[in-house]
């Protein structure tokens, strides 16, 4: 098994990798995200990126915070792409498919408030079972 990246980008972007043992945390300043992943990204095999999608309701909760999300996901697809790794991007509704219970069951707990960094676990499950590296059917007695 490799090391899977995912990032939920945003004002508190949460980030949750596996590498055999699994981490999950928020930061709260996008140049430290994108230095991480800088450093992180010679050994990722995939990124698992939350796409973002600027709406008016987007813009009316905080413009500054929606400009540095899609400049956060530019940077990243620019560090992943140079250093060969593959980015899939998943919508925000994308996460549901990993409930509690499937974290829990992978031991992939992770703090619900605030819940940027479970986002983040959640985005890393489902991208994970997309590229077969976890089996879809470990999960099919958790809802």
């Amino acid at each position: 098994m490799g090391t899977y990246v995912a990032i939920d980008p945003g004002v508190h972007t949460g980030v949750a990798v596996f590498d055999g043992a699994f981490d999950a945390f928020i930061v709260d300043d996008h140049r430290e995200v994108a230095d991480w992943f800088e450093d992180v990204s010679p050994v990722a095999d995939a990124l698992f990126l939350e796409s973002f999608h600027l709406s008016a309701a987007t813009v009316k909760k905080t413009q500054a915070g929606s400009l540095l999300t899609i400049e956060l996901i530019g940077v990243l697809r620019h560090i992943a792409r140079r250093n060969g790794v593959r980015v899939y991007m998943q919508s925000p509704a994308d996460r549901m498919f990993s409930s509690d219970a499937k974290l829990a069951a992978l031991g992939w707990e992770t703090p619900a408030n605030p819940d940027h960094a479970r986002s983040a676990a959640r985005h890393l499950l489902l991208g994970m079972v997309r590229v077969g590296e976890i089996p879809p059917e470990r999960f099919l007695l958790h809802s």
